[in-house]
């Protein structure tokens, strides 16, 4: 159990950077995860500015959910 937890923990910073890394028994959804991780790409419109910080003088723009 150990080993197969450490393989699948190897990958990341810290075995917390996943939800389902913590424990052996969720390690089935971990890969689930980190597949749907690896097929995602950032957003276009967010990653052209390369700006994430908060700047306290700016309008801030929010996403309508629909």
């Amino acid at each position: 159990m150990r080993a197969h937890w450490d393989k699948a923990v190897k990958p990341l910073d810290t075995p917390v950077s996943s939800p389902y890394a913590v424990s052996f028994f969720s390690l089935p959804r971990h890969y689930q995860f980190m597949d749907q991780l690896s097929k995602m790409a950032p957003d276009r419109k967010y990653s052209a500015r390369r700006r994430f910080e908060i700047i306290p003088e700016r309008v801030q723009e929010y996403l309508e959910t629909g």
